[in-house]
This record gives C-alpha cells, sequence and structure tokens, in this order.
C-alpha cells in the first residue's frame, strides 16, 4: 500500500513477484456486483469514497475473499438515458421498502401495547 501511495502504480507492481495478486475491475455502479470480485458491500462503499484528490484508500479493506488495498484508476458518470429507463423501477423499490418498513413499526409498536392471552377452549 504504501509503494502503491508514494511510488505510483509501477513500483506497486514489482510487489507481485512477492505473492501480491493485482487485478483491475472495471466500472461498477455503487449498489450492484464488482466484476470479478462479487458483492462487497464495504469495498464498493471504500471505492466510491475515493476521489482524484485521494485515489488510494487510506485503509486495507477486508472482503468475504480476502483484503483488498484499492486505488482509483477513474470516474464515470452515469449514463442519464439508463438512469431514465431505470427511474421508475428505482422509485417503486424505494417506495416498496419503505411501506415495508412502515408497515413492520406500526406491526411492532401495536404488538407492543397489545396484551396477548390465549384461550385453550378455542385450541382443543
Amino acid at each position: 500500500m504504501k509503494a502503491l501511495k508514494e511510488k505510483g502504480e509501477e513500483e506497486a507492481l514489482k510487489t507481485e513477484k512477492e505473492g501480491v495478486a493485482f487485478q483491475s475491475s472495471g466500472f461498477f455502479k455503487r449498489n450492484a456486483e464488482i466484476p470479478g470480485i462479487g458483492w462487497e458491500n464495504e469495498l464498493s462503499q471504500a471505492a466510491f469514497d475515493l476521489s482524484k484528490a485521494k485515489p488510494v484508500a487510506e485503509k486495507v479493506v477486508k472482503g468475504s475473499d480476502g483484503y483488498y488495498v484499492i486505488r482509483l484508476k477513474d470516474r464515470r458518470l452515469p449514463d442519464m438515458q439508463e438512469y431514465d429507463k431505470e427511474k421508475e423501477a428505482i422509485q417503486q423499490t424505494l417506495l416498496s421498502q419503505k411501506q415495508y418498513h412502515a408497515m413492520d413499526t406500526w406491526l411492532k409498536e401495536v404488538k407492543a401495547k397489545s396484551e396477548i392471552t390465549i384461550q385453550e377452549d378455542f385450541i382443543n
């Protein structure tokens, strides 16, 4: 990680001879699978925290298959036409999540305020 921060990619690639594997993932969306890696929420979060001013993560990120040192190569703005196509589906998903959360919260409150008794006569 120190070599990557201080001397750049060429020096860091020399460490590959020492058993460290380097891999480039390509572009990925914030809430999508990372190409070649899979679903790694912490890794994705750390990647989207990077910027041109701070292209290397401060800490090593632990994933399900190992540890990752990440560096920002480039950032691409989302395709607005693709977003417009997905916008309705995204809104529906968020609305469903919000409705579920509201219902779940309400049900927990009702259960907490209720006194539930079991009538043995109705069971047998």
